[in-house]
Formats: C-alpha cells, sequence, structure tokens
C-alpha cells in the first residue's frame, strides 16, 4: 500500500471522473480492496455509445459512456469502508451505511451443509407446519357415559303461507334492490341506459325460475312464435330484448370494489344476504348434517369442481349445513386450495374447520344442544375436543388414518369374524371410536353418543332379497 484513498477525492465523481483522478494523483487502492461495477443504465438496450479502440486491450480509455456513468462500490476486506460512485450535483463526500461484520466465532455446523441438505430441511419443516395437528391420546376398552342434557321443548309451528310468500322470505326485497342498484351501476360505467326497473327484475328472475323446469334448446324460443315453443307467462311478463338487456347488465356488487382474492367476490353479497335469512326463518332443531354439495354447472371458472362417482360431477362445489328434514342452514362456495379459513382453525385441517365454522354460526343464532353428523371427510378426534369445549355433540364416520393412534381391530381380522362384530376404545376426554363390521368394515367416533346399549333395526338382504 502507497498510501491510503483521500475520502474527499472521491466526492460527487463518476467512476470515471474517479479513475482519471486517481491517475494525476497518484494514489492505488489499498492491497484486498475490491471495486464491484455494477451493470449500466442501458444494460438491457442496443449499445450505441460504444467506443472505437481496440476490444482486446480494454482500459478507461475505451469503455462505453454507460458504463463509466454506473454505479460502483468499494470493498476492503469487508471493512467499513464502502465508497458508492454515482453522479452527483452536489460535491459532498457521501459514504454508504456499513456492511455487517462477520464475526468468524460464530461458526456453526450447518456452515458444513450442503445446499440440498438444508433444502430438505427446509422441506420437511415446511410441511410439519402445515399439516393438522397431532395429539396424544391414552386409549382404553371402555365405554363413555351418555351426556346429561335436557332438550328444550320447541313448538311446532304451523306453516299457512303460500309459495310466493316462502319465496319472499328468502329472496327480500332488500336482495330485489341490491340487484337493482348494481344491475344499473354496470349499465352506466358502459355507457348504456341505467333504466332498469324493479318490475322488469322480478319479471327477469321470475322467467329465469319457469326455464327451470321448463326446458327448451335455447331461451329465445320462450318468444317464438311457434306453438311448441311459444310461453305465453314469458312473452306477457317481459320482452325477448328487455330480459337479454338485463341479462348482459345483471350484477349483485360493485366492479370497482372487488376482493380479487375471492373466486366468489362477484356474488358474495347475495351469498351472504341468503345465509342472514336462511338463519333468519330456520327451524330450531338438534339434529344438524354438514356435508358437500354440488351445482351443476359447465361452463369456465376457476372454482369449478370434478368429483368421480356423484350424481353431479361437474360445477361449483358447496359446504352445507342443513338440519334432518332438509332444511339449509348455511352454504360456503369451495375455493380449492384458497379456500379461506380462519386462522384458530387452520392447525386443524379443511374438513374440521368447515364444521367448526358451522358451529359458530348454529351458536350464533341460539344457544342450544346441537348434534352435528358428518362424514369421514370432517371428522377427527381433535374437533370432537374442540366441539365439546363449545358444548356441540359430534357423531361420524372417520378413516382409520386419523383415529390418533386408536388400536382397534384390524379391517382384515375382523372381516373374519360375522356380521355385527365391533371393537371400540375411549379416551380420557370423552370420545368414543367404534369399528363395526356391515356390509364393510366401518369406523366411527363420537362425543356425545355411547356404544352401548345396542339395537336391532331392519335392513334389506341384498342375497336373499329381502328385509
Amino acid at each position: 500500500m502507497d498510501r491510503p484513498i483521500d475520502l474527499k477525492l472521491v466526492g460527487g465523481l463518476t467512476l470515471d471522473e474517479f479513475l482519471h483522478s486517481l491517475e494525476d494523483t497518484g494514489t492505488d487502492f489499498p492491497e484486498g480492496t475490491e471495486i464491484a461495477v455494477l451493470p449500466p443504465i442501458n444494460a438491457c438496450d442496443p449499445v450505441t455509445d460504444e467506443d472505437s479502440g481496440d476490444e482486446d486491450f480494454v482500459n478507461v480509455n475505451n469503455l462505453p459512456g454507460s458504463q463509466l456513468l454506473a454505479e460502483a462500490e468499494i470493498f476492503h476486506n469487508f471493512d467499513p469502508l464502502q465508497i458508492i460512485f454515482s453522479p452527483r450535483p452536489s460535491p459532498t463526500p457521501v459514504r454508504s451505511p456499513e456492511p455487517v461484520k462477520v464475526n468468524d466465532n460464530e461458526y456453526t455446523s450447518e456452515d458444513d451443509l450442503t445446499l440440498a441438505e438444508i433444502r430438505s430441511r427446509m422441506k420437511k419443516t415446511k410441511s410439519a407446519k402445515s399439516g393438522p395437528i397431532k395429539r396424544h391420546y391414552k386409549w382404553k376398552k371402555r365405554d363413555i357415559e351418555p351426556p346429561n342434557i335436557e332438550i328444550p321443548l320447541v313448538h311446532n309451528v304451523v306453516n299457512n303461507n303460500s309459495p310466493l310468500e316462502l319465496f319472499d322470505f328468502f329472496w327480500d326485497e332488500e336482495i330485489i334492490n341490491m340487484f337493482l342498484g348494481c344491475s344499473n351501476l354496470y349499465a352506466s360505467q358502459h355507457n348504456k341506459p341505467a333504466n332498469i326497473t324493479k318490475e322488469e327484475i322480478l319479471n327477469f328472475f321470475a322467467v329465469l325460475l319457469i326455464s327451470g323446469y321448463v326446458h327448451v334448446p335455447r331461451r329465445r324460443m320462450f318468444w317464438e312464435n311457434t306453438a311448441d315453443a311459444h310461453n305465453n307467462l314469458v312473452s306477457n311478463a317481459i320482452s325477448r330484448d328487455r330480459f337479454e338487456y338485463i341479462f348482459r347488465n345483471i350484477h349483485c356488487c360493485d366492479n370497482a370494489s372487488l376482493d380479487k382474492t375471492d373466486k366468489f367476490t362477484k356474488v358474495r353479497p347475495l351469498i351472504k344476504k341468503i345465509n342472514y335469512s336462511f338463519q333468519r326463518f330456520a327451524p330450531l332443531q338438534e339434529n344438524h348434517s354438514v356435508d358437500e354439495a354440488m351445482i351443476p354447472y359447465f361452463g369456465r371458472h376457476g372454482a369449478k369442481q370434478f368429483i368421480r362417482g356423484k350424481p353431479i360431477r361437474y360445477g361449483y362445489k358447496f359446504w352445507t349445513g342443513a338440519i334432518d328434514s332438509g332444511y339449509v342452514v348455511w352454504i360456503e362456495p369451495y375455493q380449492g386450495a384458497k379456500s379461506e379459513i380462519k386462522v384458530q382453525y387452520r392447525e386443524l385441517g379443511l374438513g374440521p374447520s368447515v364444521v367448526l365454522q358451522y358451529a359458530e354460526t348454529l351458536l350464533s343464532i341460539r344457544s342450544y344442544p346441537y348434534h352435528i353428523f358428518c362424514d369421514n371427510f370432517f371428522t377427527t378426534i381433535p374437533l370432537t375436543d374442540e366441539l365439546k369445549k363449545m358444548n356441540i355433540r359430534l357423531t361420524g364416520t372417520i378413516r382409520e388414518n386419523r383415529t390418533s393412534n386408536c388400536n382397534l381391530v384390524s379391517t382384515a381380522e375382523m372381516k373374519k369374524k360375522e356380521r355385527g362384530n365391533l371393537d371400540y376404545k375411549s379416551n380420557e376426554n370423552g370420545t368414543v371410536v367404534v369399528k363395526w363390521h356391515d356390509n364393510s368394515c366401518v369406523s366411527l367416533a363420537s362425543n356425545g353418543v355411547p356404544v352401548y346399549p345396542l339395537y336391532s333395526v331392519n335392513r334389506f338382504s341384498v342375497k336373499e332379497h329381502k328385509k
């Protein structure tokens, strides 16, 4: 090292000016000093300001001007000597923030790991965090005690309303006004007349209801003059062109304020209002069921599902909560991997989180000793614990790999025994798991129904073709 760099020398200079200043003053870089030159501003553009010097002997005299005007950094053995050169109008010297010092004493064994080993560890950690929680239970051969619950008497309500009055309970005036305002707003945003009236909206939905059970190949056939296609109800209620105008502009939300993370954002206001109406008039009953329901759809949409073996294979899948009479209390569309799960339920998984959301909905209506039934997609042992804290009973079929290490008789061994054979165990939290030999081996879990006493029921025998 001849002499140290004078910081005052480089203040406000470009790389070109700084290098020439070093030549004029005879200043040398200290040993170990590194210079990092950043790419030029037009690095991705065609170079138009190249110097005509010899390309085999490149020096500061024949570098492109864009490179000479680029920023550069000086590093000296990772010490705080770090100077940034950039074209500045002010001659004031600028020192960049000091880099983080590396302490040789902070060596760990992970420094010797290969990149493949580090990636493998990251994948294991990520999969462990993203999966459902695993709780440990102590299982014993014992039955649970039936809960001491008093079911309040519910008076039967006599329904004397007409079908139109029942329809108005759910498709009320608030929903009609929502469609009316948003449809006129959408039409005005596209420079079309915003003159849709309330009567036309009602007639529009009436035509949609009729088309649900009067099927024609094309919608326009309702207004044809041929006797086999013409429909007097439709043609007398609304003209064809007016129906198609409303059909092109029908909306229930403002497109200027959409939630891009929600695939059903354009119908989310309607889903919320329908759920409110469902729960407002829901009969108060003990037994509820949670399952999936398919709405047929064959078009293109990011949330369309295909479920093999179902009566409706293509369409939208909705989580549905209903009572034993078929009355729907709550619906929520399934959005695939982007389905929203509440933070407090994420560790339990998708299926249990759906049941817990429905349980919260029931408790928001009224406190009551509810009993929820579901299939093996939803049922887990941690779910029974969470519902018991909410004073809600759960009974459902359960997959054998979700029994939280409840060691029952194996399926292969149980199939060798006669029909009706069973095995069961319960844990310290009051959840019982039972495996039953029916047409095949079925496992069930419950936090509110004991195994005994057993009852006889009628069944249809396929072999004997009789009950």
